[in-house]
């Protein structure tokens, strides 16, 4: 099976998490503080979704198309990852992980992760799927 295009893919993929976290923040501005939390997913879950979900969305949809469902799925896999390397990372520095940052890793981080990048990775491919077909080669 064929990848799917380059610039649809980046451009979709780094227009998701951007658009969603514009549309929270004016969200907060219209209802009020209960859509905080979106705006800071977006600043704080950015980086750990361009480093592990864009290259896991990418091989996915190389091998089994690019379906919103795939990238989804892949974005998913791609969360549970980014717990784990802040352990290592802790680790490595030769810091020991104290119960309040295992708790907030595994009961904060992981279930909010996999919360954003269902609906990052989801409206990725949405979006691709949109420019794939607006815009044919």
């Amino acid at each position: 099976m064929t990848g799917p295009r380059p610039i649809p893919f980046v451009i979709a993929t780094v227009l998701s998490p951007l658009l969603l976290t514009i549309a929270s923040r004016a969200l907060v501005d219209v209802v009020g503080v209960g859509f905080v939390i979106p705006f800071f997913a977006g600043v704080i879950g950015a980086p750990s979704y361009l480093l592990l979900g864009l290259p896991a969305m990418y091989l996915t949809t190389r091998r089994w198309g690019a379906r919103v469902r795939v990238f989804t799925l892949a974005g998913m896999a791609a969360s549970l990852l980014s717990p784990l390397l802040v352990v290592a990372q802790l680790l490595m520095d030769g810091r020991t992980i104290d119960p309040q940052m295992r708790w907030l890793l595994f009961f904060g981080l992981l279930p909010m992760g996999l919360i954003f990048s269902a609906l990052w990775c989801g409206f990725a491919g949405l979006l691709y799927r949109w420019i794939d077909r607006r815009f044919p080669q």
